[in-house]
């Protein structure tokens, strides 16, 4: 049998409609929601969150972040000495904005705030610390892979 160049042309038409069809389909099945809510002020403020960054870059005690697989649990360890910081935690999942969880803490000089992480799901997760000190504020961030 022989394919005449006009049903080749429609051949092709009908294959390629069939695979924007196709591509449409498997667009509506993806949720494109965002994963932060209000990430037009979080852009607006980055100047604020890189400068606690290079602060804590150059911080010679900055708070330390220790990750414990074994028991699921992450412990925010102060440098010793008589200072006092408090701030925020967040633990920010990447792919679902509904599981965010953030608390606050408060540590002085060579003690440990400690937090449980059993309620959180398996996966990527992101600690994000925003800390002030004695003169400055810090933040600073570290994966967590939990199991």
């Amino acid at each position: 049998m022989k394919l005449h160049w006009g049903n080749a042309i429609f051949l092709f038409f009908v294959a390629y409609i069939g695979f924007l069809g196709f591509t449409l389909y498997q667009s509506t099945q993806v949720d494109h929601s965002l994963v932060v809510e209000d990430y037009y002020a979080q852009d607006l403020a980055y100047q604020e969150k890189y400068e606690k960054l290079a602060n804590y870059a150059k911080s010679a005690t900055p708070l330390t972040l220790a990750y414990d697989a074994d028991q699921r649990r992450i412990d925010i360890v102060s440098p010793p000495g008589d200072q006092s910081m408090e701030g925020t935690i967040t633990f920010y999942h990447p792919s679902k904005s509904t599981e965010d969880i953030k608390m606050d803490f408060s540590v002085r000089g060579g003690d440990q705030a400690s937090f449980s992480l059993a309620e959180l799901s398996g996966g990527r997760w992101i600690a994000q610390i925003d800390y002030v000190g004695p003169e400055k504020k810090y933040y600073f961030e570290k994966d967590i892979f939990i199991r």
